[in-house]
């Protein structure tokens, strides 16, 4: 979980081809698409990964290493929209140098911690400009993405292409078909429905590599009945005893219980 302001540029030109280009204060990140191959390059350690994937495996399936764009973000949200949620549109304002108006999201869900979503959509083009994610009585937003400056042109397609730097050391991988199908479908399920849905993640620490995962919770989780708990304003994570990890946009109690009438992973 990331937090604080990041900075990005993004070209998307369809047929899963994108370009983004993480920028921090001292380092960027590349993350390019050809709709064939992924590249990704980091430039503090100059080391390049390239993930060549069988036809078709890369189109319609974005590898999850993608950074989210306003429109990407605000699919998500507007997939919610169902009978337990209000939806308003509000007065016009002003995103990145274009007038664009405001759609308000309210979910009428109790269980859930999401008070409020705005999201900007231009007045011309009708594409998302940015995405705003308030908590339940909050009046600053907990989540925010949007752009600060956007263009609809055509984006050549060189754009798409990513040679690394000579230098740079290299790893290049090519999966087989039925690898990269295996490693596209994880095991990962859905409960709940709607504002109050739940990922969970059958096995989120099954060997030494997910050490990660266990430290995150460790360091700075509380310990709570059946396992850690990893608590933000927005969204509430918990990690059980057995090694799930239940994660969703909903209060700690509700984790709880889902992972109480959830089979535990054998």
């Amino acid at each position: 979980m990331t937090s604080g302001k990041h900075t990005l540029r993004v070209w998307e030109g369809g047929n899963a081809r994108f370009r983004v280009q993480i920028l921090d204060q001292l380092d960027e990140t590349e993350l390019v698409s050809n709709g064939h191959a992924f590249w990704t390059y980091t430039y503090s350690t100059d080391k390049a990964d390239e993930l060549r994937l069988p036809s078709g495996i890369l189109r319609g399936n974005t590898p999850a290493a993608t950074a989210p764009t306003p429109g990407q973000t605000a699919e998500k949200f507007l997939a919610a929209i169902g009978k337990s949620t209000n939806v308003t549109t509000s007065t016009t304002t002003r995103v990145a140098g274009r007038d664009a108006y405001t759609l308000d999201i309210e979910p009428l869900a109790a269980a859930t911690t999401i008070g409020r979503i705005s999201i900007d959509i231009d007045a011309l083009t009708g594409a998302p400009l940015r995405v705003r994610v308030y908590a339940t009585a909050a009046s600053s937003p907990a989540f925010s993405i949007g752009f600060t400056s956007v263009s609809f042109g055509a984006i050549d397609a060189s754009r798409f292409d990513f040679t690394p730097p000579p230098h740079a050391l290299v790893t290049v991988s090519t999966p087989s078909s039925d690898a990269a199908s295996s490693q596209l479908g994880n095991g990962s399920y859905l409960t709940g429905s709607g504002w109050t849905s739940i990922v969970v993640v059958p096995n989120a620490t099954p060997s030494a590599s997910s050490n990660s995962i266990a430290s995150m919770f460790d360091n700075m989780g509380q310990p709570v009945d059946g396992g850690t708990l990893l608590p933000t304003t927005l969204v509430n994570a918990l990690l059980t005893t057995d090694g799930r990890l239940l994660i969703g946009a909903v209060p700690a109690s509700a984790l709880k219980t889902a992972a109480a009438t959830a089979a535990p992973t054998r």
